[in-house]
């Protein structure tokens, strides 16, 4: 019970593998190992935060992509996860002669040198979480059942210990969240998006500026979390486009409502903070922002900068100090190394 100990002692699940995979080996007398965590998306299985030791670099990505439909021992166990047996025995799933001449050992499994499998699952409220891998090469000998017994033994603290990690991990990403959120949101349309697309949080002031024409206003937005669908599905769509396009805000306009700049902050786990704003369209780059390393603050005035606000009209916007503003362009042109706000806003959008 010393591995479950260790493993409830961990922060995040990176510090959790890194910890106990190794342990897990010689415990269960394993040559390699992998680890994945599990979520169901869309009706179908996710893995994510893969960690592997004694197996090509290129293997779990290439399970991931390729192979995972045909594994018959992870499909064993998500197909029927169950708490008081969550480990799956290759020798005890399939014979020799059914195991080899399934594609999936012969394309995937043989390359690696691995033929017997044990796969330990976790599982919290009947649902997958995560598992672990064990391998043995051809020639060694079978994981037996006393090695399954083990498993299973494991798999509780394991779970709690993946659920802990997790939660963790949850609460530093939402302080990020509120910490990126505390700047100007009380003048700007914030909409609050898991990785998964799950709506956490809307302002009425979102709900405002997306209202579709001869809408009726919903008040209880943001207390309800209730938000209308095509402003979920406009939030999806320029989240979308900003994960696969770093080049900062972008413009959209939806139906008959006014354009609106949009900016999209992705925080470490993939929730996204979407800040949305009437009338005023930036078009600075978000790769040349991370590139001159401002601050969220210096960013927000640039923005605004590039909107063609004066220093007044900025320092009212964020609640600041004119003098605040000055400080902070100084610092802004001394790293992007310009001198006006001509040249700023050039070297930004370019």
């Amino acid at each position: 019970m010393k591995l479950g100990r260790i493993a409830l002692e961990c922060d995040s699940q990176l510090e959790l593998q890194q910890a106990i995979l190794r342990r897990l080996e010689r415990a269960l007398g394993a040559h390699s190992s992998l680890y994945f965590a599990i979520t169901r998306e869309h009706s179908r299985w996710s893995f994510q935060n893969g960690l592997s030791r004694g197996v090509p670099d290129q293997g779990p990505k290439l399970w991931h992509q390729r192979y995972h439909k045909q594994d018959p021992f992870v499909n064993a166990f998500l197909d029927a996860p169950d708490e008081d047996s969550p480990v799956v025995v290759s020798s005890q799933l399939m014979s020799h002669k059914k195991l080899i001449a399934t594609e999936f050992y012969a394309d995937f499994l043989k390359p690696q040198s691995v033929y017997h499998v044990l796969v330990l699952g976790l599982i919290s409220h009947h649902q997958p979480i995560g598992l672990f891998g064990f391998h043995r090469p051809p020639g060694a000998v079978p994981f037996s059942r006393r090695d399954a017994e083990k498993a299973c033994l494991l798999s509780p603290f394991l779970s709690a210990a993946v659920e802990k990690a997790t939660r963790t991990e949850e609460s530093s990403c939402y302080r990020s969240v509120i910490d990126t959120m505390v700047h100007d949101s009380s003048n700007r349309g914030v909409i609050v998006l898991n990785r998964m697309d799950t709506p956490l949080y809307a302002n009425n002031k979102a709900e405002q500026l997306l209202r579709l024409p001869d809408e009726p206003p919903c008040d209880d937005l943001a207390s309800s979390q209730s938000i209308p669908q095509h402003v979920l599905d406009f939030c999806r769509q320029i989240g979308h486009q900003n994960m696969g396009n770093s080049n900062g805000p972008d413009k959209l306009c939806l139906q008959a409502t006014t354009d609106l700049s949009v900016e999209v902050h992705t925080c470490k786990d993939g929730t996204r903070v979407i800040y949305l704003n009437a009338g005023e369209f930036s078009n600075i780059r978000q790769d040349r922002l991370q590139e001159f390393c401002l601050t969220t603050r210096q960013r927000a005035i640039v923005h605004l900068v590039s909107t063609g606000m004066t220093n007044p009209e900025i320092a009212q916007k964020l609640f600041i100090s004119i003098r605040t503003v000055q400080n902070h362009l100084r610092s802004i042109y001394a790293k992007v190394d310009v001198h006006n706000r001509t040249s700023l806003v050039n070297r930004l959008s370019h």
